[in-house]
């Protein structure tokens, strides 16, 4: 099924948004991030996120850019459903990591070994950071193809059998230029 006007702009403006997105995340970035004060670890988690965010916004900005410029055979719905499936199984082996590290936070801290859970601490902000920008990914191609389901619906005439001949001349069947699939 090839795209259709709306569905392809609306996966170029969630490109572009992906694109400041992804620049924005990057800027986040400071260039000092050592030190133990709480402000230097605050500045280093935020670099972890920042860091985390932008990589998949660049990997969903690559992603998207291929299925616009994909052949017009290719089925859209199917495309965003696989990208989908393929950041919500991101989504559940981060949450196995994260619940698994948080465990092995807790002993390392019951035990005293404080570099290994501040070590621990970073690698679960990178987890949570991980699962939310995928989760929001998630939330933003649900958007594209519930608007692409309502926009069909809207395209469609539902008829019955009142339908008289002078109201069924005034229906209007509307051309997208859609191609058939051979």
């Amino acid at each position: 099924m090839p795209i259709s006007p709306t569905v392809n702009s609306k996966l170029r403006v969630l490109i572009a948004k992906t694109y400041k997105a992804e620049k924005l995340f990057l800027s986040m970035k400071s260039s000092s991030s050592a030190g133990f004060e709480h402000k230097k670890l605050i500045e280093l988690a935020n670099n972890v996120r920042a860091d985390v965010w932008g990589h998949i916004h660049s990997d969903l900005r690559k992603s998207l850019n291929a299925i616009v410029n994909s052949d017009s055979s290719v089925n859209v719905t199917n495309e965003i459903n696989r990208l989908k499936s393929s950041f919500r199984a991101v989504i559940e082996e981060k949450n196995r990591q994260l619940e698994k590290t948080k465990q092995m936070l807790f002993e390392m801290g019951t035990r005293s070994e404080f570099i290994h859970t501040m070590k621990l601490s970073l690698e679960l902000v990178r987890l949570k950071a991980t699962i939310q920008a995928n989760q929001t990914i998630i939330d933003e191609l649900n958007n594209i193809i519930n608007s692409q389901i309502s926009d069909s619906k809207d395209a469609q005439v539902d008829f019955d059998e009142s339908i008289d001949d002078d109201a069924f001349n005034n229906v209007h069947v509307l051309s997208f230029n859609r191609r058939i699939a051979s």
